[in-house]
């Protein structure tokens, strides 16, 4: 039996490693004909890059999670043995809130806020979800049709696509529960609590004792998230105490640095603890406090770092990437017959397709509406 996916559990960074390196040719190809460049000088390619890596290992979960999220039961596949795939995942959203902590942190540390802050919030994040949502919600409405039928159902599924993931993640109406289509949106509400928080943080922070106050409100935070096995909100955390990080002026350090972070990337994805945990959270943190000590030069490369300027329009999309590749590969195929050999190749498709309409967003609509 050709049964390739329960192998992926154990040589998962292969799969992975060929993932992340064809959606990164795919994007520098498609460079070539669509203007893929950041919006201001200001950019830190380095950051990009990581940003890029980190929304390309969400994309490597959720590309063998759709086994199980479109209703696929194959004998020839087994989404269970994948459990490192999540680990990915979790790897990636992990950096991206290490990222957000980091980035705000000169907001925080000015003491003075400014409202603009959210207006450029806004501007960077509701365009483009607002077009990817409506898109979701047209097809969602083509595949369930005569399946929604009142009223009460339009409008679970209108909050359940644009509700920014504060009603859950998916689209839950009556007994349809579909998380295959809809934009990965879990993660969004502990961002817009964050950026609700900056404004009271930097404002905490001008004033003396109350930053030497926020000091045992850090700890009671990371004491909570390790007793609950909830630990998002210390990667914020985690992103602000690197931003007093200085790059070393010895290359040797550096060059150790880059040693230590592969290791550390393989052991928070093979090390055996569950997802989010402690245990997770320092592999995570030590990586990312060693990427701001070392910035390795690899991801400052256009190549990289491209997929880093797309990334936000590529979490939107890739799901909708993955649903309209495979339902539209189920017209002509039955899936349910063809072998993880072939079903890992057809993921190439929608890397293909979810790179391409990236691409287009982030220039017809995050462009545009960016405030730089």
């Amino acid at each position: 039996m050709d049964n390739l996916l329960p192998l992926l559990s154990i040589h998962n960074s292969v799969y992975a490693f060929s993932f992340v390196t064809f959606a990164v040719c795919v994007c520098y190809v498609l460079n070539k004909f669509v203007d893929i460049s950041p919006i201001g000088s200001h950019n830190d390619l380095s950051l990009e890059g990581l940003r890029g890596v980190a929304c390309l290992l969400v994309f490597v979960n959720h590309s063998y999670t759709v086994i199980a999220a479109i209703g696929l039961k194959s004998p020839y596949m087994n989404i269970q043995p994948a459990y490192a795939f999540e680990k990915m995942g979790a790897f990636g959203v992990s950096i991206f809130f290490c990222l957000t902590g980091f980035l705000f942190s000169s907001t925080i540390k000015k003491g003075i806020f400014d409202i603009s802050f959210f207006q450029k919030r806004i501007y960077r994040l509701l365009p483009a979800y607002v077009v990817v949502s409506t898109i979701v919600f047209a097809i969602f409405m083509f595949q369930r049709y005569g399946q929604i039928k009142t009223i009460d159902e339009v409008m679970t599924v209108i909050r359940s696509v644009y509700g920014f993931g504060f009603w859950g993640g998916g689209i839950r109406v009556g007994s349809i529960w579909d998380w295959s289509l809809n934009i990965v949106t879990w993660t969004l509400p502990y961002e817009w609590k964050y950026y609700a928080a900056v404004p009271f943080l930097a404002c905490a922070f001008a004033i003396k004792p109350l930053r030497i106050s926020l000091i045992p409100l850090a700890l009671i935070i990371i004491y909570l998230g390790y007793q609950n096995e909830q630990i998002m909100w210390t990667y914020f955390l985690t992103g602000f105490i690197a931003s007093y990080i200085k790059q070393p002026a010895n290359n040797y350090l550096k060059y150790a640095l880059w040693t230590v972070m592969p290791l550390l990337f393989i052991y928070s994805i093979f090390g055996d603890f569950k997802v989010y945990e402690f245990e997770m959270f320092c592999a995570t943190s030590i990586f990312f406090m060693a990427f701001i000590a070392s910035r390795p030069s690899i991801f400052s490369k256009r190549s990289i770092s491209n997929i880093g300027i797309i990334s936000y329009s590529l979490y939107l999309v890739h799901q909708l990437s993955l649903n309209i590749t495979f339902n539209s590969y189920s017209k002509f195929i039955n899936l349910e017959q063809t072998s993880a050999r072939y079903f890992i190749l057809m993921q190439f498709g929608a890397i293909t397709l979810a790179i391409i309409l990236s691409a287009i967003l982030y220039n017809k609509i995050e462009k545009r509406y960016k405030i730089k």
